[in-house]
């Protein structure tokens, strides 16, 4: 009877490990890089908002200032911002008026008027200005 117990214990143990470690690889949870990723989503959504005409922008006035560029990267308005390429009035204008936070917004309008400057300069070809958008 002790025997038949503990063997019924342990079934119901590795039943459960091996359920549980199905859960966690179903729903993504198991992968730390993943449940990385959805945590610093989660995090960066309350820098995100809409404006006034619905428009997203992304306020980073309440963000440490370190961690402004990993905001900005993950952020779905940089692919927006990158997507007006090689447009560099339209991309200025976008930094004003879709990004909020005065430092980030004057390092990021800096870094596309060098990136402007050596394009039309002959600097660098419109991929490496592409590039040194994409890393800033």
């Amino acid at each position: 009877m002790r025997s038949e117990f503990i063997l019924l214990i342990v079934v119901g143990a590795l039943f459960g490990y091996f359920f549980v470690g199905y859960l966690q690889k179903s729903e993504g949870d198991a992968d730390p890089t993943v449940f990385g990723q959805k945590a610093s989503i989660k995090e960066d959504a309350k820098y995100h908002r809409k404006d006034s005409i619905g428009q997203p922008i992304l306020d980073l006035t309440l963000a440490p200032q370190e961690n402004h560029i990993n905001i900005w990267h993950r952020s779905p308005l940089k692919q927006e911002f990158l997507s007006l390429f090689p447009n560099f009035s339209a991309m200025k204008n976008f930094a004003k008026d879709r990004i909020i936070g005065e430092d980030f917004q004057n390092r990021l309008l800096a870094e596309v008027t060098a990136a402007e400057d050596d394009y039309f300069t002959g600097k660098t070809s419109q991929r490496e200005a592409e590039e040194r958008l994409e890393r800033f």
